[in-house]
């Protein structure tokens, strides 16, 4: 089974180069067709840019560089030319793909199990290696890689934030809910100004898991009508190592934020901003279950649940979260 660790990789890495694609970064069969956020004719430079991370963070993970087809059970042919990485673990390859969005599908790093690729199978042709990095190829990956190493966002260092740095304030039945998220997606909020959005207005895999645990309390309540704020305000690209350093510098800020919500709920999205909450707050709050504390004070409900990204096997376990704490939500929120 592909790791946790290696799967979020491949997301983060798609969420970091997306909004640095171009026509300049395209294949040059597809152009009129490049844009940002679109993996078409990004498929080569991007699988070499996710050869190199995970060659990086697991060198013991045996990776090679794919060119092929995909093609769907029914022998129709979705993307002619494509490349992606293959991971071989205990003895078993598995296709994964950071552009399978170029078929229509979400734009979500895809993997596929050995011998069952649900409705696509992945046509292997032949392996790539550096030497094929020349030419106008070279020179598209070069401008990729130069562009996401220094893709981090910061805000953190700036005298003063404004409010509504990355804040949706809610409306009706969902104003009450402040949920918290761990830091800006660059394929969403970022990218969008919309939390849970990508610029074209779709939603995000995260933000449609989550909506489901939304419906659960209330059927009135939605992504659009929530309070929302993210822990850390930095875009930090694949650098979340400094993800606590960067949330620390705007906490007072963020107490501000959750202050000019007035929450009857927070709701904390996924381990990694529980942890740096119980840092920052001098707290002791545990996933799935909801307690009370003081912040400069006053006082707040607060249920951190696991982080809905469809990578996170563990997201799951947030509608029982939900269910066990339900009446007590729905009495916080006026439901």
């Amino acid at each position: 089974m592909l790791s946790n660790a290696i799967l979020k990789l491949a997301e983060d890495l798609r969420a970091t180069i997306g909004p640095v694609w171009s026509k300049s970064s395209s294949h040059k069969s597809v152009l009129e067709l490049a844009g940002p956020n679109e993996g078409i004719g990004q498929c080569g430079v991007s699988s070499f840019l996710l050869y190199d991370a995970l060659s990086k963070a697991f060198p013991d993970v045996k990776t090679k560089i794919t060119k092929g087809s995909v093609v769907g059970k029914d022998g129709q042919t979705l993307i002619p030319f494509h490349v992606w990485v293959e991971v071989l673990i205990d003895g078993k390859t598995w296709n994964l793909d950071i552009t399978f969005d170029q078929s229509g599908h979400d734009a979500v790093p895809i993997y596929f199990q050995p011998g069952d690729n649900g409705d696509v199978i992945f046509v292997s042709k032949r392996y790539l290696s550096k030497k094929d990095l020349k030419g106008d190829f070279d020179r598209r990956y070069q401008l990729v890689k130069d562009s996401i190493n220094n893709g981090e966002d910061h805000c953190c260092e700036e005298a003063k934030l404004d409010i509504g740095k990355y804040l949706q304030v809610g409306d009706g039945p969902g104003k009450g809910l402040l949920v918290v998220g761990e830091s800006p997606a660059g394929n969403g909020w970022r990218a969008s100004g919309r939390a849970f959005y990508t610029p074209d207005g779709k939603l995000v895999p995260t933000g449609k898991n989550f909506l489901v645990n939304l419906k659960q309390i209330d059927e009135s309540i939605g992504l659009d009508n929530i309070s929302f704020t993210e822990i850390a305000k930095c875009y930090v690209a694949n650098n979340r190592k400094i993800l606590h350093s960067c949330a620390s510098k705007t906490w007072n800020h963020f107490v501000s934020q959750i202050e000019y919500i007035n929450p009857k709920l927070i709701v904390l999205l996924g381990k990694k901003t529980t942890d740096i909450f119980n840092d920052l707050a001098d707290c002791d709050l545990s996933v799935g279950s909801m307690a009370a504390i003081k912040i400069n004070g006053r006082d707040y409900h607060i249920l951190p649940i696991y982080h809905p990204s469809p990578l996170n096997p563990k997201r799951v376990q947030n509608a029982n979260y939900i269910e066990s704490n339900l009446k007590r939500i729905r009495k916080l929120l006026s439901l």
